[in-house]
Parts: C-alpha cells; structure tokens; sequence
C-alpha cells in the first residue's frame, strides 16, 4: 500500500523490540535532504495509535530531545541539515492504559451515486439474516475479489468490485459500502498489521483495513489478509479511522520541509 507512505521511502522497516514485543513498538526513522541546500527548522510529524484490535487504547512516544506529543499524534524537531546530509530518530510508541472509551466512529460518506452492480450486490445480502451478513459479505470478498499487491493511488470501491480485484485499500472500501448498506456501523483504518512473532516491519505492516461494530464490540474485517472477527495472533494498531475519502492520503509519519525524504530503517 505505497500511497500510505506517500514521501516515505521505505528503506527496510519498523523495529519490534524482542522484549517488548507484545507491546512496544519502535521506529528507526531517517531522514534525509535531497538538495543541495542547508535546511533548518523542519520537524517530523506522526501520528499515534489509537486502538489495538479494535480495542480503544493510549499510548505514548518517547525519543530524542525536542519531541512534542500532538492532539493526534506526535512531532520532533529536527536539527539543522546539510547537503545531502541525512540524521536518524529512534521513537518508541507505549502503551499505558486503555482509553475512558472508544474514539468517535466517523461518519463518512457512503457513495452518492453508487453503479447499479454495487447496489443489487449490497441489497442481495439482505436474503439473509442480519448477524449471518457479515460473514456472508467477507465469504463473497474472499472468493470475488483478487488482492492485487500493493499499488499507488486509490482506486476506489467501484473500480476494485468492476474490475474484481484491488489491493488493501480496495478491499477496505468495498466491503465498507456493502457493510454500511446492510446496517453495519463500519470504520475505515490506517494502520500497522503485526503478526505475533514479528520482530522487523516492512512497509507491507502498513495496512487498511475495515472494523464493524458487533454488540458494541469492534471486529476485524480483513478480506485483502483472509482475517475476520478474530485477529488471529496478529496485532492490528490503528492510527487513524478515515473520515472522507481526501484523508486516504495521508501518511503515518511526515516531514515539513521541501527536499527532505523519509526512510523507515
């Protein structure tokens, strides 16, 4: 999923600390410019878990002098650059309780206009029972739509059902329309798949996927992975419940200043 890294090169990867696997997460980032001009006064910007498996959580970062905890996340001052001069930043995210509640679901839009195939697909799980759709909806994404691997742009829901395939941002987004069209409170996530014995992260860790609500619990919906209800051993760390589809852009980690370039090490 490459446009959630968007200026992010992806040198090698996260960190899991092999003590702290289970809970603490560490970043190696590096950060270089690209010109051949001093920059001075940029800062890096992330953004923060907010959930575990589709569990509300808090969490914190720690790092280098200069780190700043943000709203929704967290931002580092950056030290003068040279020319083509690169410098790494070592974070750690923690946990440190759960949250006094789940973070506001957002209401985003289902399409205006949706094709004629999207609607007939949508109401056709309506033959069933309401707590048999949303295995019936994840069984027909398994079995219908390809993962395409990782690509660059949003494609769209539309594009991943007319064409039976997409990557993980496809299958998030038509398996949201057909949820929310059968009565299911959905929300749309950026964030980080983990499995248990994982030590080092690719950017492949950076992942989208669907939660829905299930007796006030939060499920996960994972068809582009073959994960549903159940994690399955994996930790799914969301970052950001998507509110439109203009926030499909963002990525995790930023940097403010023309010219410089992040790698996760």
């Amino acid at each position: 999923m490459t446009r959630l890294v968007c200026s992010i090169i992806t040198a090698s990867s996260l960190l899991i600390s092999s003590l702290a696997a289970a809970q603490d997460i560490e970043l190696t980032i590096r950060v270089r410019n690209e010109r051949a001009a001093v920059v001075s006064g940029a800062q890096l910007c992330g953004l923060l878990p907010i959930a575990e498996n589709g569990i509300a959580g808090r969490w914190q970062v720690s790092g280098p002098e200069g780190l700043q905890a943000q709203a929704e996340g967290y931002c580092q001052r950056l030290n003068e650059m040279g020319p083509y001069q690169s410098q790494s930043l070592q974070l750690r995210w923690s946990p440190f309780g759960e949250a006094g509640g789940n973070p506001v679901t957002p209401d985003y839009p289902l399409l205006a206009q949706p094709s004629t195939e999207l609607r007939s697909l949508a109401e056709s799980f309506s033959r069933y029972p309401e707590e048999e759709r949303p295995r019936r909806i994840y069984d027909w994404m398994v079995d219908n739509i390809e993962f395409s691997g990782i690509r660059r742009g949003v494609d769209g829901a539309e594009h991943a059902l007319s064409q039976r395939r997409g990557d993980c941002t496809e299958h998030m987004l038509l398996a949201a329309e057909l949820m929310a069209r059968n009565g299911f409170v959905v929300r749309r996530v950026l964030g980080v798949a983990l499995s248990a014995d994982q030590k080092r992260i690719s950017a492949n860790g950076l992942h989208n996927w669907l939660e829905y609500q299930d007796n006030q619990e939060w499920r996960i919906f994972d068809s582009s992975r073959r994960i549903f209800i159940e994690p399955g051993g994996q930790r799914y760390i969301s970052l950001l419940h998507y509110r439109s589809s203009q926030q499909l852009s963002i990525a995790p980690v930023t940097v403010d200043a023309q010219g410089l370039k992040l790698y996760l090490e």
